[in-house]
């Protein structure tokens, strides 16, 4: 199983990027997008990327300045059953700072 993280621009940069992903992920890999996505464009691509057995979780990040000194506010959403391998990563990521 692979874990990717992606930090890009909301929106076609994200879809084009998946899309360029999909032929190199086997079932059960997780995409997560950091970039703050619309939860729309979660919830879609949630759903598209499920039917091919990839899981995916769209993650809003906040907290600016502070947040890189004290530990950012992270927001994760999607497909649920991608938590139990991704908790550990953002635990980390939120108390890294404190």
């Amino acid at each position: 199983m692979y874990i990717l993280c992606c930090l890009l621009s909301a929106g076609q940069a994200v879809d084009d990027f998946i899309n360029k992903l999909i032929p190199l992920l086997d079932e059960g890999d997780i995409i997560i997008d950091g970039g703050n996505s619309e939860y729309q464009d979660t919830t879609r691509r949630t759903a598209e990327l499920r039917k091919k057995g990839i899981l995916y979780v769209g993650s809003g990040v906040s907290g600016g300045e502070d947040g890189a000194r004290y530990g950012p506010s992270l927001m994760p959403g999607g497909n649920p059953e991608a938590w139990i391998s991704i908790k550990s990563i953002f635990q980390v990521c939120m108390g890294a700072c404190l």
